[in-house]
Parts: structure tokens; sequence; C-alpha cells
């Protein structure tokens, strides 16, 4: 194999066991092939593998040319379809695989090195007859893999959205950026696994003779598996929007504090300015420019002004009382 490609793994299953095989020569009809390789690889040049890339001409040009429309391509050799596989990091990188299916052999081709996928191959030549020993039984083993590898980063999401609840509540004056940041992750990994949903919902229905009708309630399975992925992703949706909203209303709600607070202390100024203002006018005949206690009067009138604001403030509800915490 080293010949070939050091990053192009090639076997094949004949029913009992698994030997390796030389994907240069032309692929057995009979048995169970399972050719892996990145697209470094230069598959062009692998024979086997350019057959079974020119029968699915739509797929490979969408995987080859960065178009990933994650869509299933029927033939009579059989089928093609691409998914991803996504990686548990704080942004997480989405790796392309594409399957190419017929009815003896199976190709999957990545961009980069996944070693979910390689760990695959090397379980399946230990033991074929559990990873997988037809063509339907070991690609729903891959499509699993695939699904599967959704759930450890919805349940990271789901910490990051507990952690934001927790900190919006003990950290009123957070904004709502984090909240979408992880709304906008969610929004992605939803992009990524319907259209993986809907084609194996495709394949339950057209797969055949790929999949055979014993091997339909696997495949219901994996459906069942990208409807749960589908659940978590609204429900960590719908949590987020909550919590948006509770961002909003704190923060109005702080801001109305601020203007009522301003608006009282305004009012208690404006009673000053207003004494102030009278007594600081012009006139030559007033009363009060000749009292020897004019100027204490002014300033306790203000001062009792201001205390009896206050005080109808709080009669009319517009003062609270602060919590005790």
């Amino acid at each position: 194999m080293d010949e070939v490609n050091p990053q192009c793994l090639a076997a094949q299953f004949n029913g009992s066991s698994t030997t390796p095989f030389d994907p240069n020569n032309q692929i057995p009809t009979d048995g169970l092939t399972w050719i892996h390789l990145e697209a470094s690889s230069a598959p062009q040049n692998i024979f086997a593998v350019k057959e079974l890339i020119e029968a699915f001409p739509l797929t490979a040009s969408d995987f080859f040319n960065d178009y990933l429309r994650l869509g299933v391509e029927y033939r009579p050799e059989g089928f093609a379809l691409l998914c991803t596989i996504p990686t548990c990091t704080e942004e997480p990188v989405y790796r392309p695989v594409v399957f190419f299916a017929t009815k003896h052999c199976l190709l999957t081709i990545t961009q980069e090195s996944v070693p979910e996928l390689t760990e695959e191959f090397n379980a399946w030549q230990h033991n074929p007859n559990e990873v997988g020993q037809n063509i339907g039984h070991l690609l729903y083993s891959l499509l699993d893999i695939c699904l599967d590898s959704y759930f450890p980063l919805i349940d990271l999401l789901n910490d990051q959205i507990d952690d934001l609840e927790a900190q919006i509540f003990e950290q009123p004056r957070t904004t709502p950026t984090d909240a979408l940041k992880i709304k906008r992750k969610l929004l992605n990994i939803r992009k990524q696994v319907s259209p993986v949903r809907e084609n194996i919902n495709s394949i339950i229905r057209h797969g055949q003779p790929i999949v055979q009708p014993e091997q339909l309630p696997e495949y219901q399975d994996l459906y069942n598996h990208s409807l749960r992925i589908a659940e978590n992703l609204d429900l960590g949706r719908d949590l987020l929007a909550g919590l948006i909203d509770i961002q909003l209303s704190i923060t109005s709600n702080r801001l109305n504090e601020v203007m009522r607070t301003l608006t009282v202390i305004s009012t208690v100024l404006m009673t000053g300015a207003l004494i102030a203002g009278i007594y600081g006018m012009n006139f030559k005949h007033m009363p009060e420019l000749d009292w020897q206690y004019g100027y204490p009067f002014s300033i306790g009138l203000m001062v009792a002004c201001s205390f009896g604001i206050v005080a109808w403030f709080k009669k009319l509800g517009i003062i609270e009382p602060k919590e005790k915490e």
C-alpha cells in the first residue's frame, strides 16, 4: 500500500477476513472493498479511485471544488453523498467527507486527516464482521460516526449556554454578544446536519440495492439521531432567545432606574434653582433684602422643598426603598 500513497488505505473483505487491496487494480466484483484516502493523495492517479469518481461527476465536482452542497447523487452504479465531521473545539471546524458507494466498493475521501475514519478503517480491518460485513452495514457505521460527532459539540455549546445564563444573573451589565456568538454556532451546526438528515431519508427510500431492506431499521436509527440533534439545536436556540430577551429587559430596567434617579435629582435641583433665581432678581423693593435672616431662610426653604418633593415621590411610588441583599 505504501507504494501507492501513504495517505491511501485500501482493503478487501472476502466474507471471512480482510486482505490488502491495491487501488491501482480494478475493483473486484465480489466481497467488499473499502478505499479511504485524503484529497491530497492525487486520486486522479489511482485507477480504482478514478473509476469511482468518474461514475459520480456531480458530487466529485462539488467536493474537489469546495462547493460543499451536502446532497446525494444516485447513479446506476450506486450513490454518492457528502457530509461533515465537526471538531469539538471553541470554534468548530467542519471537515467534509465524501462517500462513493457501489454494490461491492466504498470510497471515502477527506480533504484533511480525519482520525475518526482512520480508526474505523483499522477497526474494520481487524473485525469486519462487527464494523461492516457488507456495503450497507459499513456505510451505516461511518454515517453513525459522522452524526455522533455532533453530540459532544452540542453538549459543549449547552454548557456555554448554562454558563452564560449564570453570568447574566450574576453580572447584569453583560451584553448579548456572547449569546449571539453561540447562536451563530448553533445555526452553523443546523446548516450541516439538516441536509444529512434529508439524505438519510432519501437513502431509506431509494438506497437499494446498496442498502438492503433488512438494514432499513439501522438507517432509521440514523434518521432518529439527526432528529435528536435538530431538537437539541432548536432547544438551544430557544434558550438563547430567552436569554437575549432577559438581557434586553435587564438593560431596559437599568435604563429606567437611571432615568428615574435623574428625574428625581433634576426635580429637587430645579426647586432650589427656582428659589435661588427669585432671590437673585434685581428688584429694588424686596422685603428679604434688608432682613437679617433672609439668607438662612432661603437656604432652609430650599432644603424643606427638597425633602418635601422627595417625600411626595416616595408616596407616589417613584422612589422605592432599596432591597436588602
